[in-house]
């Protein structure tokens, strides 16, 4: 950001909406979610009026910007598409509508996608382990650079024209990278045909000693850092490749030794014992 640009509260430029509207049971509506780390606005599900708890919703309408008071410290915000326009949200997602005469909406949307932006969410959220969420009105009295209205046009127009090129060079890497595979796939399953009559035919069950799924409790779709625990997802396991970072973050709330065999799971607690006494 250019330091000669002037540091706006938010407040100044973003204007929260309360558009609540009556849930009638025989509607059918769309719900919103917002995705993690600056990926988006989408579609969670279309529901029934009866399906949906609250007999009041918020109303989203198209290039508003709408973030979670949960995750927005992790990235989960973004401006409403077009396709979007009249769906609904829950309390737990503030919208705001911008002041076009000072912020442009594709200037938002890729400015809130910095680092910068998500340290102001950051800023702005408070409370304790797994109930951190962002205060409105501390949201709205952090600032921002703000260029002049040209200056956002011609900043928009640049990453627009960058990401295409980023895009096209992703799909080239994508078409090699599945070229690569189907070599490899096609290879492989050569090389592994049987080529003398030493070969022999085996089952899966005669080859593996055991095959275990294990426990999968409720986690936050956020992966674990250096040192925490985490569990495994499906997407962890790819064609010939193991992807460590797909997990999900085990909450605190949860104990060590439900994971643990049970000898070790109370050796453990009898040593956590020890140590709060001796520290108590």
């Amino acid at each position: 950001m250019n330091k000669s640009w002037p540091q706006v509260p938010l407040g100044e430029v973003l204007t929260k909406t309360d558009d609540w509207i009556d849930i009638n049971p025989t509607d059918t509506y769309r719900e919103i979610t917002v995705r993690l780390w600056g990926k988006g606005v989408t579609l969670r599900r279309e529901a029934s009026g009866s399906e949906i708890a609250s007999p009041r919703r918020l109303l989203a309408k198209a290039g508003q910007f709408i973030l979670s008071r949960i995750d927005a410290r992790n990235g989960a915000f973004g401006l409403v598409p077009d396709s979007l326009d009249g769906a609904v949200v829950s309390n737990d997602f503030p919208v705001f509508t911008p002041n076009t005469s000072s912020l442009l909406p594709a200037f938002l949307e890729w400015m809130s996608k910095t680092q910068s932006f998500v340290d102001i969410c950051k800023a702005a959220s408070e409370g304790t382990t797994n109930r951190v969420r962002l205060q409105e009105d501390r949201f709205l009295k952090m600032r921002m650079s703000l260029p002049p209205i040209p200056e956002q046009r011609r900043i928009v127009t640049w990453i627009e024209a960058l990401a295409v090129k980023i895009n096209e060079a992703h799909t080239l890497r994508q078409q090699a990278v599945e070229e690569a595979e189907r070599l490899y796939a096609s290879h492989l399953a050569r090389r592994l045909e049987p080529h003398t009559d030493r070969w022999k035919r085996e089952t899966v069950a005669d080859v593996i000693l055991t095959m275990d799924a294990g426990w999968s409790p409720q986690c936050d779709d956020i992966p674990a850092r250096d040192g925490e625990w985490g569990v495994l997802k499906t997407t962890s396991v790819q064609w010939c490749e193991f992807r460590p970072h797909e997990n999900k973050a085990l909450p605190s709330t949860l104990f060590l030794f439900r994971f643990l065999p049970s000898k070790k799971a109370t050796s453990w607690l009898h040593e956590q014992v020890l140590v709060n006494v001796s520290l108590s």
